[in-house]
């Protein structure tokens, strides 16, 4: 297990050092801005439309719900969730990635989700982490408890995550042992197996959790390829044990409701 303070320290100089280094496997014929752009865009837009249906749905959703987007980033998911509510708060470890977002709306906090002392429990009624877990493998259960404690009861939980078992993530994580860490990822981060991360909802204490497969497609495919490829996987999502081997996941979970 990693040394976490330096792992904190870690992911905070990424968002200063930039992600991609000159490599043959970086050319245009294996890596593009566009494609990394469509195809996390893809998977995120397929988060989106998952919580458009559970608002709709759902009767205890509430109509203006507070939000809580744990890590925040840079914000760029903001412009998948915002259409939830306009009561939107994020966080991130690292104050160099939340100078970044450009949302006066969005209350912004520097806090570790490992410990968020900056808030109450029972605090929100949606909480969303978007490509966090993968970051921090090893330590599912630990944030999990966490994001428990500040999800109201009956609080809906949101993680979108990429899963070990998309034939390209197996491939491209083993030959980084043979090229190296080209694309200037944050050491120990890897896609891991759906089943930890569903474990560590459950042990948490989360009801009705649930995965499906967001995306199929990969960051390195070509955004033609990719764009077929979806069409084609699509009812692959939702199908038993397929579902595990898409390439980006969704998880969902809800805090049940205190008992009178």
């Amino acid at each position: 297990m990693y040394d976490y303070s330096d792992k904190v320290q870690r992911e905070r100089a990424w968002y200063k050092e930039g992600i991609k280094k000159q490599h043959f496997f970086n050319s245009k014929f294996f890596y593009s801005d566009d494609r990394q752009r469509y195809n996390y865009s893809y998977a995120k837009h397929e988060m989106e439309r998952f919580l458009e249906e559970k608002a709709a749905k759902s009767n205890s959703f509430p109509p203006r719900p507070s939000l809580l987007i744990a890590p925040i980033g840079t914000g760029d998911d903001l412009k998948y969730l915002s259409f939830l509510t306009d009561d939107i708060t994020g966080i991130d470890v690292a104050q160099e990635a939340l100078d970044k977002v450009f949302n006066p709306e969005v209350k912004l906090i520097q806090c570790d989700m490992r410990k968020m002392d900056c808030f109450l429990d029972d605090q929100f009624d949606v909480v969303v982490t978007p490509l966090f877990f993968h970051h921090f493998n090893g330590m599912h259960k630990l944030f999990m408890q966490e994001i428990f404690r500040v999800l109201k009861p009956g609080g809906f939980f949101v993680s979108l995550e990429p899963s070990i078992l998309h034939p390209l993530c197996w491939l491209t994580r083993s030959l980084r042992k043979v090229v190296g860490n080209i694309t200037g990822q944050v050491e120990d981060e890897a896609p891991f197996f759906p089943g930890q991360l569903l474990l560590a909802m459950r042990e948490s204490g989360l009801e009705n959790v649930t995965l499906k497969g967001a995306s199929f497609s990969h960051n390195r495919l070509p955004v033609w390829f990719a764009k077929i490829n979806n069409v084609f996987t699509r009812p692959m999502k939702d199908i038993p044990l397929l579902k595990y081997f898409a390439w980006m996941c969704l998880y969902y979970g809800q805090k049940p409701n205190k008992k009178a």
